[in-house]
């Protein structure tokens, strides 16, 4: 068996009252920053879905599908 893809659930403190964009740039910044790491494939990581706020709830998520440019043998 191998694993090859990630699928990541990220949940951040929503900081819409600071900036109404505010959320949607975190979740681009990290995106960002997992395409620039060695570990995985550029052009297959990415957001999926959308970035949701919680109700009555500090927080909003979004998920995150990050390929692995070596697949890990499990």
């Amino acid at each position: 068996n191998e694993v090859a893809l990630l699928t990541f659930t990220m949940r951040g403190v929503n900081l819409r009252k600071v900036s109404a964009n505010a959320n949607n740039e975190l979740a681009f910044d990290l995106l960002k920053e997992l395409k620039a790491s060695p570990l995985f494939d550029e052009k297959e990581t990415k957001l999926e879905g959308n970035i949701t706020e919680e109700d009555e709830s500090p927080t909003f998520k979004f998920d995150v599908k990050a390929k692995l440019k070596k697949a890990v043998k499990l």
